[in-house]
């Protein structure tokens, strides 16, 4: 069986820099979303399966973290799997957020997101920073 994580345990899973002044959540049976302002910049942490039944609560969390005004990062490492809705859900924030002038930058990907993206083609469009290895 999945193991659930309590939001804690997804909060603490920030940089050491990243202070979170701000943050929402939202769980939906193994999959969790949880929006963390810091400084300057929001960072969408998303857990579990990114799918059509996942994807209005992502939606929700990314237009929350774009409405702020500041750059954009979302954490897909612990992101099992991506369907198209949630390609799509990310190239709508990249384009919000590119016609604003923001950045968006989608931060270390599992492999089976990274695979999806390259697929698409997006991970020559978004950036993206992928973690050698955890710890480094």
């Amino acid at each position: 069986s999945a193991h659930r994580l309590p939001a804690a345990a997804v909060a603490s899973d920030a940089s050491a820099s990243e202070t979170l002044t701000r943050a929402s959540m939202s769980e939906t049976g193994d999959y969790q979303a949880m929006n963390s302002e810091a400084d300057d910049q929001t960072v969408v942490y998303v857990r579990g399966d990114i799918d059509l039944t996942t994807h209005d609560t992502l939606v929700r969390m990314l237009d929350d973290a774009a409405s702020r005004g500041q750059n954009v990062i979302v954490d897909l490492s612990r992101t099992t799997f991506m369907d198209s809705s949630g390609l799509r859900a990310l190239m709508e924030l990249w384009q919000s957020q590119t016609a604003a002038g923001l950045d968006l930058l989608i931060r270390n990907p599992s492999d089976p997101v990274l695979r999806t993206l390259h697929y698409a083609g997006l991970d020559r469009v978004f950036k993206v920073d992928r973690r050698s290895e955890p710890g480094s």
